[in-house]
């Protein structure tokens, strides 16, 4: 796994039509940028945070974007991590800290076995809400961790298609003839124990379509129908 980090600043906006209020937040870094765009439509109380990659601050970001939604009336969360590559190990587990109250988020079992294990740290701020985390294809490491922690623990649904199947731990060699090599030196698991490389976090719900537009939104759409199942199921005055 890899991230990186720049200087920049923040942008919030927002826009909206046709009873949708749509709102960002932005952190602006060259040459990546991290967005989170949350959606709360009002009816359904729903909040759409977006995130495309894990980065340090990603989980303070997050923290933030969930705040905000919180306090303008959401009751559920879509986390989407379509089409994220990843970052950094201890973004994920931070940004996963969130939704869970203990236990593990992730472990590693290296070359000779040894296994190392990654637990949940304190002060999540979305561990009881309503959950649910999109996911694609083009989901992996990092968000293949969250995605893995969250069906493990049953604290949420993951629709969407299968993830990419990346869960490897890489380490770089410089060759004597000056090139260098990345070689895999270990592997990553889910809290219960499944493997991620070459296998993926298989969704709870399947929404899949050939056409990528079609997909997108049908996946938006199932999961805001479940959401609202789990919203109308809370006790009056949750």
């Amino acid at each position: 796994m890899n991230g990186g980090r720049g200087g920049g600043g923040v942008g919030v906006g927002g826009g909206g039509g046709g009873g949708v209020v749509f709102f960002f937040l932005m952190i602006r870094r060259p040459p990546r940028s991290t967005l989170f765009p949350y959606t709360t439509l009002f009816r359904s109380e729903i909040a759409h945070i977006r995130l495309t990659d894990f980065y340090a601050d990603t989980a303070g970001r997050l923290r933030i974007a969930i705040g905000d939604a919180v306090e303008s009336g959401a009751m559920g969360l879509i986390i989407d991590v379509r089409d994220n590559p990843g970052g950094l190990l201890s973004a994920a587990i931070d940004v996963t800290s969130q939704f869970l109250e203990k236990g593990l988020v992730l472990y590693e079992v290296d070359g000779d076995g040894m296994r190392r294990n990654f637990n949940v740290r304190d002060g999540g701020i979305a561990t009881e809400i309503p959950l649910v985390i999109l996911t694609n294809e083009g989901s992996a490491s990092a968000s293949e961790i969250l995605a893995g922690a969250v069906q493990d623990y049953e604290r949420g649904l993951v629709i969407g298609s299968t993830t990419f199947g990346k869960g490897t731990v890489n380490t770089f060699r410089r060759l004597g003839n000056g090139a260098g090599l990345y070689m895999s030196v270990a592997r990553y698991y889910t809290p219960a124990g499944r493997v991620i490389e070459d296998v993926g976090v298989v969704p709870d719900i399947e929404v899949s379509s050939r056409d990528r537009q079609s997909a997108e939104t049908d996946q938006v759409n199932k999961a805001m129908e479940e959401l609202k199942k789990q919203i109308s199921a809370l006790p009056q005055g949750k």
